[in-house]
């Protein structure tokens, strides 16, 4: 025999016995100890996950789902992985729809300014000149608090401040 023939037959002969240790698509995934043993410790991290995420909802849904399955198979990799699936899909279902605003409602938001008060339904004007004074009253107004917080921070009399920033504590 060649050497490329006895290199042939180590290499079936390796795929042969991997073959062997990995489940075939037809039905033995669901009665392999190890994917039992990778399921198990997915299921533990997610009830970790959610409990410290404080999501107890989540954890409860777990247990009821895996109790609940477990009358229906004795499979324990179908109970555990029906009860990720449900637990995730209370968990994050729900918050995928936040984004998502209905149209039919006219729903709009409010502007943030620095003037209170104003009625949406008046006509505004499209002059220069009026933008160019309600510019003025609010750069007044910024100055005005600008004013403000100086003095409050001149009247403090705590230690540690300095022009330039906060220094520590001797």
């Amino acid at each position: 025999m060649s050497l490329l023939t006895k290199m042939q037959f180590m290499l079936e002969n390796l795929f042969n016995q991997v073959m062997r240790l990995v489940p075939s698509a037809s039905g033995k995934i669901l009665y392999n100890k190890w994917v039992l043993y990778f399921i198990f410790i997915v299921g533990i991290y997610d009830i970790i996950h959610f409990y410290q995420r404080g999501n107890i909802t989540a954890v409860v849904i777990f247990f009821i789902v895996g109790f609940l399955t477990s009358f229906f198979s004795k499979n324990m990799i179908v109970v555990i992985v029906s009860a990720i699936a449900v637990s995730h899909i209370v968990a994050y279902g729900n918050k995928m729809t936040e984004g998502l605003k209905n149209e039919g409602e006219g729903e709009e938001e409010e502007e943030e300014g620095f003037e209170e008060g104003i009625d949406e339904e008046e006509p505004k004007e499209t002059d220069g000149e009026a933008e160019a004074e309600t510019f003025t009253e609010n750069i007044k107004k910024m100055e005005g608090l600008l004013n403000k917080t100086e003095e409050l921070l001149k009247e403090s009399k705590h230690e540690g401040f300095t022009p330039i920033g906060f220094s520590e504590y001797k």
